[in-house]
């Protein structure tokens, strides 16, 4: 039966697939660990509600209650087996002292069992031999039987490395023996004989059928995160033989992060995790790797796992302290190469100053030159603008001084003509009828209207313009009338077409100098604009010249 489970074995071995990890896959695995690392107290913290849980049941069994308290002993060390060796040491001493008492060869057993690999997790490794040779299975059921044996297979496996790591000492013999007693006692199926029958054909396999092997163990289900940690950090071993560096960080990686999630305080897959990181020259991550492990075996206080990661260290510290003398050297050349081009600039910087004064020299009397053209062109500009807004106005106005002299001329005729035929008639009353004043008041009527109307074709803007001089409740604005100019405008209506005099204005309009300064100061007092910039802002309304 057993070389039917072995030849299966090797078979589903030699037909697994080899793992090929991508660097991708690599980091995302040690992105992992690195997160639950960080969150790593929140596992223990986990481990340590269960063990004070059961502690508080196990206070409130009573003392004579045999059975009960070494049951609720063995949980409590079970918790305590990859977590303190010190306590689990102290509950396994506790938990056999009350399974004598019960007289149950198999309660007996299973705290025997459990003494035994308190010592060997904590590499007390003659006083777990003499737990072998204390112990008798006499009456024991065959699953406690296979669990010891299990056990002791383990103890002598790691006795055989520390003593030749070659597997093939007396120690390794016993071993053996040890393992193919665990598969008689157990169904082929189960893990403990699976991982037997593999322990007793390993030597035989190649790393392919190893590899192949532990991938299948790997995908079990039934069995914890504790278990696939060891499995995983074995696999990394055996993709390390075969070279596939990026294979063995990813499962190395991977113990490493079951241990936690475990919340595993006896575990060497941090320190191995930190030698590869060390090797593939990530300094930073093998240094955090390596101080954790440390941490892990001093809170767990096993001696030799503090003696092999201390050794461990000494060899990453000395890679670090190389490294940082690296980087010291290369900063050195860096600071070095640093002055050199900061000497370099400044001469640069010092030869382009020169050459920007001259520059700026050159472009300020550029500058200069454009901005006495562009003045120049501005006031030509002006000049031309002022000039051609002249002559329309004075094209306009002589036009309209000729058409309006023409029309004076032709009514002085009517009129001379009339007078005469009146006096030769001598109709002196009805020659008076004829020359009424009324008559005058139109004529002059029909003066300012015709200038209202050439004064608005010439500046269209200039109503609404001067409206926005004065505030919107301003009475005397809202009432201008459409098209025309109130006797106020018409002066400043003078003075945007040049008329500054008064007098001017005065005898242009028919009223006196004091009548033109009483409107042009009211206008300016109730404006909305300081009183000496009202005419300067009159003179800005655009013509239609602009």
């Amino acid at each position: 039966m057993i070389k039917r489970i072995l030849t299966i074995l090797l078979l589903l071995s030699a037909l697994w697939p080899v793992s090929a990890v991508t660097p991708q896959a690599a980091d995302s695995m040690l992105n992992a660990l690195n997160h639950v690392l960080d969150r790593r107290d929140t596992y223990y913290i986990h481990r340590t509600y269960s063990i004070d849980s059961l502690r508080t049941v196990l206070r409130q069994v009573p003392d004579a209650d045999y059975r009960r308290r070494a049951d609720l002993l063995h949980k409590i060390y079970l918790q305590y087996s990859s977590y303190q060796s010190d306590s689990a040491r102290v509950f396994s001493d506790r938990e056999l002292e009350v399974a004598r008492r019960t007289g149950d060869n198999e309660i007996l057993a299973i705290a025997m069992s459990d003494r035994l690999f308190s010592f060997i997790s904590g590499g007390l490794f003659p006083d777990a031999v003499d737990v072998v040779r204390q112990t008798s299975l006499e009456g024991v059921s065959p699953q406690t039987r296979a669990l010891f044996y299990f056990r002791c297979s383990r103890l002598y496996s790691d006795l055989s490395n520390y003593a030749d790591g070659t597997f093939s000492d007396r120690n390794a013999a016993i071993s053996r023996a040890y393992s193919d007693s665990v598969m008689a006692l157990l169904p082929r199926e189960s893990y403990m004989a699976t991982y037997a029958s593999i322990f007793m054909t390993l030597s035989s396999m190649t790393l392919d059928q190893k590899i192949g092997t532990f991938h299948g163990l790997l995908n079990r289900n039934d069995i914890d995160k504790g278990e696939k940690a060891m499995i995983s950090s074995v696999l990394s071993d055996l993709y390390m033989e075969t070279n596939d560096t990026l294979s063995a960080i990813y499962y190395k990686a991977n113990s490493a992060k079951l241990d936690v999630e475990s919340a595993k305080r006896e575990t060497t897959a941090k320190a191995s995790l930190a030698w590869y990181m060390g090797e593939c020259g990530n300094i930073e991550l093998a240094s955090r790797y390596i101080q954790l492990a440390l941490e892990d075996a001093e809170f767990f206080n096993s001696k030799h796992r503090q003696a092999e990661i201390n050794a461990l260290n000494t060899v990453i510290e000395s890679k670090r302290y190389d490294s940082l003398n690296t980087s010291k050297r290369n900063l050195e050349y860096f600071t070095v190469s640093l002055i050199v081009l900061v000497l370099l600039l400044l001469f640069m910087i010092i030869v382009i100053i020169k050459l920007n004064k001259r520059l700026k020299k050159s472009q300020e009397l550029v500058r200069d030159r454009n901005e006495v053209i562009l003045s120049k062109n501005r006031e030509l500009t002006e000049a031309n603008h002022q000039l051609r807004e002249s002559m329309q106005i004075k094209e306009e106005y002589i036009g309209y001084g000729f058409k309006l002299n023409s029309q004076y001329i032709r009514k002085i005729e009517e009129l001379y003509k009339l007078v005469g035929r009146k006096l030769a008639a001598r109709q002196y009353d009805d020659l008076r009828s004829h020359l009424r004043e009324s008559d005058l008041r139109m004529e002059k009527e029909n003066m300012q209207a015709q200038f209202d109307r050439i004064f608005m074709r010439l500046f269209p803007t200039f109503t609404c313009e001067y409206r926005s001089l004065f505030p919107d409740d301003d009475s005397t604005i809202s009432e201008i009338p459409e098209g025309k100019l109130t006797s106020e405008m018409r002066i400043f209506a003078l003075i945007r077409l040049g008329i500054h005099d008064s007098n001017d204005i005065a005898t242009f309009l028919n009223y006196s100098s004091s009548t033109v300064n009483t409107y042009k100061s009211r206008a300016k007092k109730r404006s909305v604009v300081p009183s000496e910039e009202f005419e300067q802002r009159i003179m800005q309304i655009k013509s239609v010249v602009n």
